[in-house]
């Protein structure tokens, strides 16, 4: 039964990823283009700032290689 939980947390939290992906797309549509970049930075600076906190902390292993399935969606 903890299985079963487990992959439904899972899959609403995708859900919710999926949602909040959508809004950002939505958001950048309105945008002016040349703003455009400034969205990516503020969008990726978190997992960037993760991904060096770990290295520093932990090690060059620490965590697996960002792919592009694994960022937006797998």
């Amino acid at each position: 039964m903890m299985f079963w939980n487990q992959k439904k947390k899972e899959k609403a939290a995708t859900g919710n990823e999926k949602k909040r992906f959508d809004h950002l797309l939505s958001v950048a549509e309105k945008l002016p283009v040349m703003t455009l970049p400034d969205l990516i930075r503020a969008i990726v600076r978190p997992v960037q700032s993760d991904f060096l906190l770990a290295v520093a902390e932990e090690g060059t292993d620490a965590r697996p290689n960002m792919t592009p399935e694994k960022f937006f969606f797998e």
